[in-house]
């Protein structure tokens, strides 16, 4: 799958982010940079400490895996039908390229170790 990554991003609706690990501080899924790096438009549910790494805007949300917050995923993907997702895709493209990439990940992690930042993620 990982191969057709790039395909399936760019040619599906959009991508729905399910997985566990909600409720650990700093942990997030990483498939939302895979998917969102090549250029997917995403509904996926949001992790604790989660805005530290990416704004709202650049994706939809949900909270939890409430029947309420079903009705929430449905009701966002009929309105995603219907919507030009090209800008959102865009500005979570270059978002990720920008902030979450191997070279800046690298240099932030050189950076913690040489003192000069204190966390990986500010």
């Amino acid at each position: 799958m990982r191969e057709r990554t790039q395909q399936l991003s760019s040619s599906a609706t959009c991508i729905l982010g399910l997985c566990t690990g909600y409720d650990i501080d700093g942990f997030a899924d990483v498939r939302w940079v895979q998917y969102g790096g090549s250029g997917a438009c995403l509904i996926m549910r949001k992790f604790t400490s989660f805005d530290k790494l990416l704004p709202d805007d650049l994706y939809y949300s949900f909270n939890s895996y409430s029947e309420e917050d079903a009705r929430l995923v449905k009701k966002t993907y009929s309105k995603i039908l219907n919507t030009d997702t090209w800008p959102m895709r865009s500005k979570l493209f270059h978002y990720i390229q920008q902030t979450h990439s191997s070279k800046v990940r690298i240099k932030q992690i050189l950076d913690v170790l040489d003192g000069t930042r204190d966390d990986i993620i500010q």
